[in-house]
């Protein structure tokens, strides 16, 4: 009985701190010679196979990233 909730906790701490361990990547995409925010680019981490576009105002945010170092590429078309 003790060691199946021994394993049970076990679980649970390793999958709450693997969901504490994500997070958002925000920014804003800008010209690099104007300075003015570019909307409809789109971000993406390969890594992960997740992205998203710029907004209006040029600003994204990626949720649910778990931390670690990735490459994020940006394309627009226009």
């Amino acid at each position: 009985m003790y060691k199946k909730v021994l394993t049970v906790f076990t679980g649970m701490l390793l999958f709450s701190l693997n969901a504490y361990a994500q997070v958002s990547i925000t920014g804003t995409v800008t010209d690099a010679e104007t300075g003015e925010e570019i909307p409809g680019v789109n971000i993406y981490i390969p890594e992960l196979e997740r992205g998203a576009a710029s907004q209006i105002d040029g600003a994204y945010t990626i949720d649910d990233v778990p931390s670690g170092s990735y490459t994020i590429t940006a394309s627009f078309v226009g």
